[in-house]
């Protein structure tokens, strides 16, 4: 069932540059061993970051809603929201949370509800601390990474921590999001972030393709399409492609993710947006989210089968090829 659970969480990979786990992905951070054992690493290292002054793309009580359609079919919603700045261990930062369910289909199958909290600096914008909770069906899994300095722990509840070096400040993989958003996104320009996720670093290339209009509850909207992309790393590269559809406006709030992967195509459309204080998204839909499908450009979610190919997926094993044994009396003839 763990299987679905994943399918359903591959469009949030996809969008929030989640990277795979895989061990076979080569790590570009050095673990080494931990040197202050008994102390808590959540408070070593700490300097006093500059007080957040001027303004970003986002702010306090932006609370964005997406629906997540995966072979066509409705299998999950996701919720980002903003919190801050605020004081946390000393410093001002921004919270972002986010929020994975299940939905439609895959909800009767299996429930998800995985949640995600990340502690952004907000003066640099880089991360402090990220915090993933997951709750799969009957799977339950929890972990943090903390970033102080050139190091990066990793965490989990009745294990050890582990350390890794980090080149420096670095972005987590839900912070990242809004890393991009506050960068002064033009067509043709590219930025990399160097995003740390579970125990790995990967440097990520922000590709600024163009303008387009997108089709939105809101009606027609002027957006920027932006296209990450693994550097150097082919591996991770394969897994798929994903364009990101932000608003050309200040506040940069994304209004659709693509992705083709190799399980198949997964759109994540927004639907609800509050806290937004200008432009067309801080009005209410001008149309129903029920029998309201907004084409994707550049993936085809398919006009049937998800269900079959759902179900596949879920019920697809390792086959095992088993050999008879021949009884003596099949040798011998029967003598």
């Amino acid at each position: 069932m763990r299987r679905a659970a994943r399918l359903c969480a591959l469009p949030l990979a996809a969008a929030l540059f989640f990277l795979p786990a895989s061990e076979s992905a080569p790590i570009s951070s050095q673990e080494r061993k931990p040197s202050n054992q008994g102390r808590n690493p959540s408070r070593q290292g700490r300097s006093p970051s500059r007080p957040w002054e001027g303004s970003h793309p986002f702010q306090t009580g932006e609370s964005l809603k997406y629906q997540i359609h995966w072979l066509s079919l409705a299998v999950a919603t996701l919720r980002l929201s903003v919190e801050g700045p605020l004081r946390w261990e000393g410093n001002n930062v921004f919270r972002f949370h986010s929020r994975l369910k299940s939905a439609g289909l895959l909800r009767h199958l299996i429930r998800v509800d995985d949640r995600v909290t990340s502690y952004t600096d907000a003066a640099g914008l880089f991360s402090r601390r990220i915090e993933v909770r997951q709750r799969e069906g009957h799977y339950r899994g929890e972990r943090w990474n903390v970033f102080e300095g050139r190091r990066a722990t990793y965490g989990r509840p009745k294990r050890p921590p582990r350390f890794y070096e980090i080149p420096g400040p670095v972005q987590d993989f839900l912070g990242a999001l809004y890393k991009t958003r506050a960068f002064d996104l033009q067509p043709g320009k590219r930025m990399t972030l160097e995003i740390f996720n579970n125990k790995k670093l990967h440097p990520v290339r922000i590709n600024v393709i163009g303008t387009e209009t997108s089709d939105t509850l809101w009606g027609p909207v002027r957006t920027l399409v932006l296209r990450p992309e693994f550097v150097g790393n082919n591996y991770l590269t394969s897994f798929g492609t994903t364009w990101i559809y932000v608003t050309a406006d200040r506040h940069r709030i994304p209004v659709r993710f693509e992705s083709r992967t190799y399980l198949g195509t997964a759109v994540a459309h927004l639907v609800e947006s509050r806290g937004v204080p200008s432009g067309p998204l801080s009005r209410a839909p001008i149309r129903k989210l029920k029998g309201w499908k907004s084409p994707a450009k550049r993936v085809k979610e398919g006009s049937g089968g998800g269900l079959i190919k759902l179900k596949e997926l879920m019920n697809k094993s390792r086959k095992r090829d088993y050999k008879k044994k021949k009884k003596p009396s099949d040798r011998d003839g029967g003598s």
